[in-house]
């Protein structure tokens, strides 16, 4: 069984995550229940971590599902969850809204190997009274590396450089 029966994360600022916790439900009151995998159809949403799990009869753990907007409006998809049983689907909803902050994803880019790509991110402080920090920057790919200005680009292309030898 599995609760909420959909997720519904309704509207999130583009660029922010917010994580609902999906539970799964052993019903069954003998037999161990092993939860192998969960995938979306859909990039915006995605497990925020996962390992494969084994659920005691009558027992339960929890997932924690992340929707990560990259546009504005509505977004659905569709969560596998995949176990001993059988696959499972449950729908998930959400809804793009405007970043306070004028954030937007870098969606897209092809860049060839060893080649490079410059892009200037730009946030709004929606509060003149308190001071923007940004803490993290990040990227899923293997092999991108991102540098803040200010950043040695002769530092940044020789980690990428033994980077190229090393792979």
């Amino acid at each position: 069984a599995f609760r909420p029966p959909l997720l519904q994360f309704g509207r999130q600022a583009v660029c922010q995550p917010r994580s609902l916790t999906l539970e799964v439900t052993n019903t069954d009151a003998h037999a161990d229940l092993l939860v192998l995998d969960l995938a979306t159809d859909n990039s915006q949403f995605y497990p925020g971590s996962f390992l494969q799990t084994s659920v005691p009869p009558r027992g339960a753990v929890a997932f924690p599902i992340v929707f990560l907007p990259r546009e504005e409006g509505p977004v659905e998809g569709t969560l596998l969850v995949q176990t001993s049983v059988g696959g499972f689907l449950v729908q998930v909803h959400g809804e793009g809204g405007p970043s306070p902050f004028g954030a937007k994803p870098l969606l897209g880019l092809r860049v060839p190997a060893f080649g490079s790509q410059r892009h200037s991110l730009q946030l709004r402080n929606p509060s003149p009274d308190d001071l923007l920090e940004v803490k993290e920057v990040f990227s899923k790919g293997d092999g991108v590396q991102l540098l803040l200005p200010g950043a040695d680009r002769d530092q940044g292309q020789a980690a990428a450089d033994r980077r190229g030898r090393a792979g």
